[in-house]
């Protein structure tokens, strides 16, 4: 069994409908950040291509998310990169 903490759906369930600032629609959150933002693919309405973004917890729910990367590959390959130099 997945802890509740650890599970997307009740997680995204959370930020969506519990919390305020609640998480836009258009975002996905696909990592926390340790300190309660989140770094999220952003759908751009039909189109299948998705960017990175980091949501500000402390913030608006009408803030703009910052643009981390343009597409989602580039992001995981900087993460694993980093955990490949952290665990040298």
């Amino acid at each position: 069994d997945t802890p509740p903490f650890l599970d997307v759906t009740v997680a995204l369930d959370r930020e969506r409908n519990h919390l305020q600032p609640s998480l836009a629609r258009s975002l996905l959150p696909i990592m926390r950040d340790g300190g309660g933002g989140l770094y999220c693919l952003r759908s751009r309405g039909a189109e299948l291509h998705f960017d990175v973004v980091f949501w500000d917890h402390e913030r608006d729910s009408e803030q703009v998310p910052e643009l981390v990367t343009p597409d989602f590959g580039t992001w995981l390959l900087a993460q694993l990169r980093e955990l490949d130099s952290n665990s040298s």
